[in-house]
């Protein structure tokens, strides 16, 4: 259904047999929406691996299938039109069979993925090291499990990018539903530099998403917890070590489209946790936190809430404890109080400051 370019093509059967190969050097695919002139596919070669016995009686079955260095960009435009319907209808014919695809193994080595639906104004694009997949298509229903290492170049959603230049690996099981255009994570895990997480749940895509997913890390650490902060920050942070019990649970619910946005809560906090740098002899001890963050009732940053309940630690035998509330975003209003006591020496060796060189004495707070 459009127009598809291949610089050489090879068919190998004598050494692969009882498998067929059919390779495909240079291989590009243009978009298949109308006056478009991007590809929805450019891969440097592509291999595609046929059972023989069952081509003698006419079943296309692609065991293998092999995707190197390029690019995959699926696109969906305003009016719900996609680029990647490629195929044209089988016609009327009584002996046609419904279009179905079963792939054991399908590779991809160092293909970039990009996902751009301008109805919601989404934007991600990843790039795929190296996946391991498995793939059963039919008319009704398509079954992908994916293993792989992976770079996240950007998750955008309306105009903000989130979890860009992140590493992460994934072993997932999705299943599309390709009448009601919905996909289900399904004993799926994801695992962000050191954070590990678990998803759950579904997305409907129409003209507009419906997010129903969870997202949780029951027992963490702070370096999975700090690997998911801007790198900046994450970077002077990541040395940091802890033990103790910390959890993360989120959940992303509701409609997303041109004119909302779905609700979202994270739940995260930990109890008898420590703190500390291997590198400096002092600790954060026998500490507690609550903490919760959510969109609120307008889905945005107005909205927006961030509530630190119940914080206790101790740094030697000085306790330190507060609450913080941060509410709407983009005019905050900030609640706070803290109190404890300290040795500033102390304090210093939990977390230095470059250009204090030496500090002593005590400092009591009730703020």
């Amino acid at each position: 259904n459009t127009e598809v370019q291949v610089k050489k093509a090879d068919i190998h059967f004598i050494e692969t047999f009882p498998r067929l190969t059919i390779q495909l050097k240079g291989l590009q695919i243009k978009d298949a929406l109308e006056g478009s002139n991007d590809s929805l596919m450019v891969l440097k070669s592509v291999e595609l691996g046929l059972d023989v016995k069952k081509l003698f009686v006419g079943e296309y079955t692609i065991n293998s299938c092999n995707l190197n260095n390029g690019y995959i960009h699926i696109k969906i435009d305003e009016k719900g039109q996609h680029n990647y319907n490629v195929l044209k209808p089988i016609g009327e014919k009584k002996e046609a069979q419904p279009f179905s695809v079963k792939i054991s193994d399908l590779h991809l080595n160092n293909v970039e993925v990009r996902y751009l639906d301008q109805r919601v104004q989404n934007n991600h694009l990843i790039l795929a090291h190296r996946a391991d997949c498995k793939l059963n298509h039919d008319v009704s229903l398509t079954n992908l499990t994916v293993i792989g290492e992976f770079d996240c170049k950007q998750i955008g959603l309306f105009k903000k990018k989130y979890l860009e230049g992140k590493p992460f690996s994934i072993d997932a099981n999705l299943i599309y539903d390709n009448v009601a255009n919905s996909v289900e994570f399904a004993e799926s895990q994801l695992t962000i530099e050191q954070a590990d997480f678990q998803l759950k749940g579904k997305i409907v895509v129409e003209e507009s998403k419906t997010w129903d997913l969870k997202i949780s890390s029951p027992n963490t650490d702070i370096q999975s917890l700090i690997s998911l902060l801007p790198r900046n920050i994450s970077k002077e942070l990541g040395a940091y070590k802890s033990s103790g019990n910390l959890y993360f649970d989120g959940s992303i619910k509701g409609v997303q489209s041109k004119h909302s946005s779905p609700l979202v809560k994270v739940d995260f906090g930990f109890s008898s946790a420590s703190f500390y740098h291997p590198e400096l002899d002092k600790k954060i001890t026998k500490s507690t936190l609550n903490g919760r963050f959510t969109n609120g009732v307008n889905r945005n940053t107005s909205s927006s809430v961030l509530s630190l309940q119940d914080f206790k630690g101790y740094i030697g035998k000085d306790l330190m404890e507060g609450n913080l509330m941060y509410k709407n975003f983009e005019n905050p209003y900030l609640d706070i109080d803290l109190k404890g006591k300290f040795a500033v020496e102390s304090a210093l060796k939990v977390y230095p400051i470059q250009k204090l060189k030496n500090a002593t004495g005590n400092l009591e707070a009730d703020v």
